[in-house]
């Protein structure tokens, strides 16, 4: 008979502190009355970091701005994403976006 072998190979995720001050930095100042947004909005944002083989290490969170309801971004908020990564990675060009952050106090 044929024998399937299972081979799982293990992934590390490493996350930088700078990374989650932002995130809470971010957090504090919509739900404490710090931005435009209503205090009850979720805070959304890039994760910037880098992967090396099954390694991924986030390094930084840049916030997002968005609209109260973040379910569609416009032509606007779109462009000012691409810059935002444009302008990170100018100064940082190892740093890719990895993924986003969202933070709220509802489970969407």
């Amino acid at each position: 008979g044929i024998t399937a072998q299972h081979h799982v190979q293990k992934k590390t995720l490493k996350l930088h502190p700078l990374a989650i001050i932002g995130i809470s930095d971010h957090h504090t100042r919509v739900s404490m009355g710090g931005s435009a947004l209503p205090s009850s909005s979720p805070t959304i944002g890039l994760l910037f970091g880098y992967q090396q083989n099954l390694t991924i290490t986030i390094i930084d969170a840049e916030e997002v701005e968005t609209s109260a309801n973040p379910t569609t971004l416009s032509d606007e908020q779109t462009n000012h994403i691409r810059t935002k990564i444009e302008l990170h990675q100018k100064v940082f060009p190892t740093h890719e976006v990895m993924g986003w952050y969202k933070v709220s106090k509802s489970n969407n």
